[in-house]
């Protein structure tokens, strides 16, 4: 008797677990193995699972007109290429633990289905102007006052904690889970660092600026904490989650006239404005905690690329000549 997809699921969970992966990863694979079941089955048996099945599950979230396994109809759904090249590194990551477990004779993926190509997406930094406003945001909010049709300014109580997640984002480009993981002793407002969890479990060391320490101590200065408690909290003291800090930094973006406003905007544009200001890319790969330097390769070319436009606006020949 072979073991049911929803048993084999919760063993990876698990397995995941014991291996200390972070829960990023983990509730990236989940996302993908919900999938999964809803498309077998929960009660089917993985070794009855086929290439063929799962090859029709990539080409249905891809937005082929494929119709899931099973008797309940389910919509079409299209998703990015990069989130369905991120449901086969799970898909494989769950067949090489059923393989590893003797679950399974074979691995239906590996030399089997490629992964798909996912083109990377355009990095657009924000402007100073847009960083600016988007500090204003953190310090104040705008209410409707019922009596007439105009509006009130009125000063936010977590404005304190906001200005300081702004800028302690751009200025160490740390990824949000990065963020919301830091605890306070693992702060250093005296050296401005801060030791940070990034992917694979790695600790590493960022940096700040004396201003964002300022606004740090600022933030701290208003609570009672302990050396094991969030750096970054709720208003009821709760750990700060991603999901917080993005519903956070997209509601200041919309309050600050700032579209496309999302956690990571802030990496781009730390990496990127490090370059304008002459700063070397290996001290940036190191602070960013890229184990390569393809995605610093990037951020190289976006900032090349503004050297170039401010040379034609700007050169001396085209002025004078």
């Amino acid at each position: 008797m072979g073991i049911r997809l929803d048993k084999a699921i919760q063993g990876l969970v698990l397995d995941m677990g014991a291996r200390n992966l972070s829960e990023h990863t983990i509730s990236d694979y989940s996302v993908t193995l919900k999938r999964l079941t809803a498309w077998c089955g929960a009660d089917t048996l993985v070794e009855q699972i086929t290439t063929g099945d799962l090859r029709a599950m990539l080409a249905h979230y891809s937005g082929a007109k494929v119709k899931p396994r099973g008797a309940i109809r389910r919509p079409t759904q299209k998703l990015s290429a990069k989130t369905i090249k991120n449901m086969h590194t799970a898909l494989s990551a769950f067949w090489s633990y059923l393989v590893r477990e003797d679950f399974v004779d074979s691995h239906v993926l590996k030399g089997r289905i490629s992964p798909p190509k996912a083109e990377p997406e355009p990095i657009v930094p924000f402007s100073e102007e847009e960083l600016v406003r988007i500090l204003k945001a953190c310090d104040y909010s705008w209410r409707h006052e019922p009596s007439y049709n105009g509006k009130t300014r009125y000063k936010r109580p977590t404005s304190a904690r906001d200005r300081a997640i702004v800028m302690f984002l751009l200025d160490t480009g740390c990824r949000a889970s990065e963020l919301c993981g830091l605890q306070v002793d693992q702060v250093s407002l005296e050296n401005c660092t801060a030791i940070v969890l990034g992917k694979g479990n790695k600790r590493r060391e960022v940096v700040f600026s004396r201003k964002t320490g300022s606004a740090l101590f600022k933030y701290l200065g208003g609570r009672d904490t302990s050396g094991m408690d969030p750096l970054f909290a709720t208003r009821d003291g709760r750990t700060y989650k991603r999901e917080n800090l993005l519903r956070l930094v997209t509601r200041l973006g919309k309050r600050a006239g700032v579209p496309s406003c999302y956690p990571h905007r802030f990496r781009h544009t730390f990496a990127i404005q490090w370059i304008r200001n002459g700063g070397d890319i290996y001290t940036l790969k190191s602070q960013l905690g890229h184990r390569s330097l393809d995605m610093v390769r990037r951020y190289l070319q976006i900032a090349g690329a503004d050297v170039r436009q401010a040379h034609l606006r700007a050169s001396p020949v085209d002025h004078v000549f």
